[in-house]
């Protein structure tokens, strides 16, 4: 798939490509041999490519991977773009490669064609990178070492979500937010760093994972895709690192899992960049209220009712109860509480609920 580029351009134009935002990017596979920059577990936006895109993959993943200053890729700028981006997209685990300057070029020896040079800008030399990742293997172990070793795939996704929104917190000021090292190294990321961190520990356990960039209400943004058990599912951690306020007013963190494994409804609300909008989320087989016992079909109030009272008899503050459409929810919601049958499931104390119609949700608060 790897083809050499020799520099024959007739023309040249220099420009610059920084990125910025919420939705920065990231860099190739490290721990590899030469050759095999793409795995089952991550080539998601690599395999939505065309082939001249994913030849410009091969060369751009190469060229990261060695530190290169300079890296001649056989594809037009659009192409080029696009494949650099999946390289990020794919590959969480290099953090070193910021920005860079490109050099398009056209050639008309054996006919015309365009061709690109990047000059990508490291934040770090090898041996620092080597020195962090290694690092950065160590924590993530400790943070996956209560999961059994023959957990489904589902049971691996839902603890190293749970994990990542445990220890890190939201950062949208330092330089390096953006970054698996940020979250791993110091706790604190922004949604780029958040998602890249997920589809990071997804990869070590041999799940497929990408970080992808695109917008959701039409502002840059970032999420994580996996595939699980065939099926595509968008995960959106920042957005489920989340704070309640409780019936006495106090305040606790909580772990949002409507955020995990997205329903298709809220998956729709997350535009990816093309060609990765392609992907698409059809599944609710690994949702985390489906899994658990939380996802209800119809309502009916002695099932609904068992699901409360075992959270209130286990002494959670909260439990969250997801229905199958929002004419459920609806019902389910006037019953409860305009109805006044959550006093007859839980007894007369004070209590507090909140929906979420994106998600079809009810949580109620103890």
């Amino acid at each position: 798939m790897k083809k050499q580029f020799m520099a024959l351009g007739m023309s040249a134009v220099l420009g610059t490509m920084v990125m910025t935002g919420c939705a920065v990017t990231e860099t190739a596979q490290a721990f590899v041999e030469p050759g095999t920059y793409m795995t089952e577990t991550n080539s998601i936006c690599y395999d939505l490519l065309n082939e001249d895109q994913k030849s410009a993959y091969n060369t751009i993943a190469a060229g990261l991977i060695g530190f290169e200053s300079q890296i001649s890729v056989a594809a037009n700028l659009s192409d080029t773009k696009i494949a650099y981006d999946a390289v990020l997209n794919d590959h969480p685990e290099i953090f070193y490669a910021n920005d860079y300057v490109y050099n398009e070029k056209q050639s008309l020896i054996g006919g015309f064609s365009r061709s690109t040079i990047l000059f990508p800008n490291y934040a770090y030399a090898k041996a620092e990178y080597d020195s962090m990742m290694k690092e950065i293997r160590i924590r993530t172990q400790n943070l996956m070492q209560e999961t059994e070793t023959d957990a489904t795939d589902y049971e691996v996704a839902e603890a190293a979500y749970g994990a990542v929104l445990e220890n890190v917190d939201y950062d949208n000021e330092s330089s390096s937010r953006d970054k698996i090292a940020a979250a791993f190294l110091n706790g604190s990321a922004d949604c780029t760093g958040y998602a890249k961190a997920y589809a990071h520990l997804l990869q070590e356990y041999g799940i497929p994972a990408s970080a992808v960039t695109g917008t959701v209400d039409e502002q840059p943004y970032a999420w994580t895709v996996s595939v699980i058990d065939g099926n595509v599912y968008f995960s959106d951690p920042i957005k489920g690192d989340a704070t309640l306020t409780l019936v006495d007013d106090t305040k606790m963190e909580y772990v949002n899992y409507s955020y995990f494994n997205m329903i298709p409804d809220a998956a729709n609300e997350y535009v990816a960049d093309k060609p990765f909008d392609a992907l698409i989320c059809s599944s609710t087989d690994a949702n985390y209220y489906v899994n658990n016992g939380l996802h209800f079909k119809g309502y009916n109030q002695d099932d609904v009712a068992e699901v409360i009272q075992s959270a209130q008899a286990n002494e959670d503050a909260y439990v969250t109860i997801m229905f199958d459409s929002s004419d459920v929810l609806n019902l389910a919601e006037s019953d409860l509480f305009l109805n006044k049958y959550i006093l007859k499931i839980i007894g007369n104390v004070d209590v507090n609920y909140m929906e979420n119609r994106d998600f079809r949700t009810i949580t109620i608060l103890f």
